[in-house]
């Protein structure tokens, strides 16, 4: 057991120092000038979540590798690395995947299956990319070898939104513009006195009931009737006063 920690620890460090060069030398992309493959050690792999390979922006997507090793050395697994590339120009690095580190041993004859977990940017656009999902594992020598298990076009997708926060905005946006522009139209043509009497009260004339009872009792018996009582309270106040 002390031997085989001593040999992924090995292992480890031989990774890293191929991955990151001396500072004299020029920097290479850990996916570029890559080691050949080890005799006998075959892949496989399947997306549980992705079989149609379109995987949405901004969200985690898994893939199952199995790993089988049909040659007479033991390999250390050491680690996974993919990276997005442009679809005219595989040259053309658009984003790099995790590195993710396993430190496994698989010894001949031995089958080995690994999740590796890797996310698409966000920021990436809907539209075709090709992705490449590569396996680093070194041999007793620590002499360092790759197998690209996967290489193929993939699809990002937009992820669908219950509320789409862009277009609400948007929206807002155009009714507080048309809202302004209205103000500021019915404030220009009450200017030009189209609309002088608009948001102006209309004074209330008030009349007494008396007068509106009178002005209904004109014309009518009743009218008569009262003038007679009139004439008579004025007659008896006369001869009181003789």
């Amino acid at each position: 057991m002390a031997g085989l920690r001593s040999v992924s620890l090995l292992g480890v460090l031989s990774f890293i120092v191929a991955c990151n060069a001396a500072p004299a030398q020029p920097y290479h992309h850990p996916l570029t000038n890559m080691p050949p493959a080890g005799p006998g050690l075959t892949t496989g792999y399947f997306f549980p979540n992705h079989a149609n390979k379109n995987f949405p922006a901004g969200e985690l997507v898994k893939v199952v590798l199995g790993i089988h090793n049909e040659g007479p050395e033991t390999y250390n697994i050491t680690a996974v690395m993919g990276s997005i590339n442009a679809p005219n120009d595989f040259k053309v690095y658009v984003q790099n995947l995790t590195r993710q580190m396993y430190m496994q041993m698989l010894e001949p004859g031995q089958e080995l299956s690994l999740e590796y977990t890797m996310m698409p940017s966000k920021d990436l656009p809907a539209r075709d990319f090709i992705m490449a999902i590569t396996l680093f594992y070194s041999d007793k020598r620590f002499a360092m070898k790759s197998s690209t298990f996967f290489n193929s076009t993939v699809e990002v997708v937009e992820v669908k939104k219950f509320i789409d926060t862009d277009l609400l905005f948007l929206y807002l946006l155009l009714l507080s513009i048309f809202g302004a522009a209205g103000y500021f139209l019915l404030q220009y043509i009450q200017g030009l006195g189209f609309l002088k009497n608009v948001g102006k009260k209309s004074k209330r004339v008030e009349t007494s009931q008396r007068d509106s009872d009178d002005e209904w009792l004109k014309g009518s018996n009743y009218e008569a009737v009262k003038r007679k009582q009139k004439a008579k309270s004025a007659a008896a106040a006369a001869k009181r006063a003789a």
